[in-house]
């Protein structure tokens, strides 16, 4: 009986130092983890994109979905002629795991706060977001190609300064700067259009920036916001004309089709 006993203290201490020792293995990778993703996200970023990139924070638990960035900075190629890019407080996301396996990638809560993005043309017309987007392709793993596309429970967005830095022009390096000062939340976002909701294009034409924004943005979302200006009667000229009034009815329209 004593011998009995005493093996199964033995298998229980064996037990013991396991658990310690695999809690101390989980721990040591779950530090190796937070330590160098940050380093491979910018290595990987600059090499592929061409970017300068620092990074004060990124972690991901492939367990739960949920990614958070923190005080990204993206600093121009030198072939851009200005370093400033993109300086992003955050991105935080919230995603429905089973949905990856699913026919459209689902997020719970996505969050997206912006300090400030220049834009910048150079003189052969190409801008510093497609050469970034060009770049970004190869860092991507798409989706299955049975998706159908994403949908967005809840998107936060926050957004406080635009620059404009167009370089294309006869006259020289041309400089724009808008204090946006967005803060907006959409349910059920699905498509790009639901962004560009009446406080958005509020945003954008008491700013004046429509008409300016539209050239340094290509692909979806530079046809997006084309459409929507086309939509709204075009983009709007100077305050006070028959065109702006038109383009401000069909703002009022959009939040009364809000409106329960």
């Amino acid at each position: 009986m004593k011998g009995l006993a005493l093996r199964r203290r033995n298998r229980g201490g064996c037990l013991v130092k396991l658990l310690v020792l695999a809690t101390f293995f989980a721990a040591a990778f779950a530090l190796a983890w937070m330590l160098f993703l940050p380093v491979v996200l910018t290595q990987q970023l600059r090499s592929r994109t061409g970017f300068d990139a620092e990074v004060t924070n990124f972690a991901v638990n492939p367990i739960t979905g949920h990614v958070v960035l923190r005080g990204l900075v993206l600093s121009n190629p030198a072939a851009f002629g200005m370093k400033d890019g993109l300086q992003l407080r955050t991105f935080e996301a919230d995603a429905d795991v089973s949905s990856y396996f699913g026919d459209k990638l689902i997020f719970d809560d996505l969050t997206i706060d912006v300090q400030r993005l220049t834009l910048v043309k150079r003189a052969d017309g190409r801008t510093n977001l497609e050469f970034f987007q060009h770049g970004l392709v190869g860092m991507m793993p798409g989706p299955p190609s049975a998706k159908s596309g994403m949908l967005v429970r809840r998107l936060h967005l926050r957004f406080d300064t635009l620059g404009l830095a167009d370089r294309s022009n006869a006259q020289g390096l041309r400089v724009s700067e808008y204090q946006l000062g967005l803060d907006q939340t959409f349910t059920n976002v699905s498509e790009l259009r639901q962004v560009l909701g009446p406080d958005v294009l509020r945003t954008l034409l008491a700013n004046d920036l429509l008409n300016g924004l539209a050239p340094f943005l290509s692909g979806d979302f530079g046809r997006t916001l084309t459409e929507t200006a086309r939509a709204a009667g075009s983009a709007p000229p100077p305050a006070g004309s028959k065109a702006t009034d038109l383009f401000r009815g069909f703002l009022d329209k959009l939040e009364e089709k809000r409106k329960p």
